[in-house]
Parts: structure tokens; C-alpha cells; sequence
């Protein structure tokens, strides 16, 4: 290896190493946030370093899990977490996947929510539907954390409760 390239493998591993403290940085100034307005967030070592997990104990004894995670930046370098809870598993292959009727009904349902919309994600073995809104974190508020993080775990929950289920 040329000195040149030993360089710029250096360069490249410092600046992911820099990256993930950043991220760090991000995700602490977020469970600060949280711990402010009352919830508690956990870190399970499964998701990696990016996602922060939050329970709640939604009505008629259901459950409901929001991920929070780092998820990017603007074009200027803010950077922007995203709130995502899951709703609905969505199978691949023949009669799986959403179906035309459901996708056109979650398009509407996207139309008329607040905050936020219904996307697809890929969870560990497969897709998921999840309610999904993002935040840039240099103005995030104890009001827009609560926000955010109770509407898609409300909309996720009733999207189950259509459903019969309460998977999430």
C-alpha cells in the first residue's frame, strides 16, 4: 500500500469515527429531551448505535413501540431524527405485500395526518408498514418531542386495532 493510499485509509476511518460520536452527540441531546418530558428511551444493542426504542401502554391495555433514530441531514447539515412506529408486517411474494386498495387508502390516510405518514421500512426480515414523521434536531422542543413521538404511536396503534392486532 502506497503512502497515499495508507492516508486516505486513515482519513476515511477517522471520519467514520467521528460520524458515529456525532450520531452519539445527536441521540444524547434527544434522550435529554425525553428524560425532560417524562419518557423513558433505551438503546438495545440489536439496533445499533443509531436507534433509541420507547414503549408506551396505549388504551385497552395495548402496546405500541416508537424507534427514534438519526436518519440523516438537510442539504445545510442539520441533522434529522426520525420517529417511526410499526403497524403492519407486510409479507413478500404471491398475495403478500399491501395490495392496491390498501396502499390508495394509506395515500389518503397520508393526506389528512397532521404529522407524518405511512411508509414502508425494512425491519431485520422483512418490511414493515410503519407511521414515520421527522424532526431536524437543532429545534427539536420538549413540545415537538411529544408530539411526535405520541402521534405515530397513536396512529400506529389504531392502524393495528383496524387491523385486529397489536403486534407493535
Amino acid at each position: 500500500m502506497s503512502d497515499d493510499d495508507s492516508r486516505r485509509v486513515k482519513k476515511v476511518r477517522k471520519k467514520k469515527k467521528t460520524r458515529k460520536s456525532h450520531v452519539h452527540k445527536v441521540l444524547d441531546k434527544v434522550k435529554k429531551i425525553a428524560q425532560i418530558a417524562g419518557f423513558s428511551l433505551e438503546q438495545p444493542k440489536e439496533l445499533g448505535t443509531k436507534t433509541l426504542v420507547c414503549g408506551f401502554n396505549m388504551p385497552g391495555n395495548r402496546k405500541q413501540i416508537v424507534y427514534i433514530s438519526h436518519s440523516g441531514e438537510t442539504p445545510d447539515g442539520l441533522d434529522i431524527i426520525s420517529f417511526a412506529s410499526p403497524c403492519m408486517e407486510v409479507r413478500k411474494g404471491f398475495l403478500g405485500g399491501l395490495g392496491r386498495k390498501t396502499a390508495e387508502d394509506l395515500l389518503r390516510r397520508n393526506s389528512i395526518l397532521p404529522l407524518g405518514g405511512f411508509g414502508l421500512a425494512d425491519f431485520g426480515d422483512g418490511e414493515v408498514l410503519i407511521v414515520k414523521s421527522n424532526q431536524i434536531v437543532d429545534t427539536l422542543t420538549i413540545e415537538d418531542f411529544e408530539a411526535h413521538v405520541s402521534l405515530v404511536a397513536l396512529v400506529a396503534d389504531e392502524y393495528e386495532k383496524e387491523l385486529g392486532k397489536d403486534e407493535f
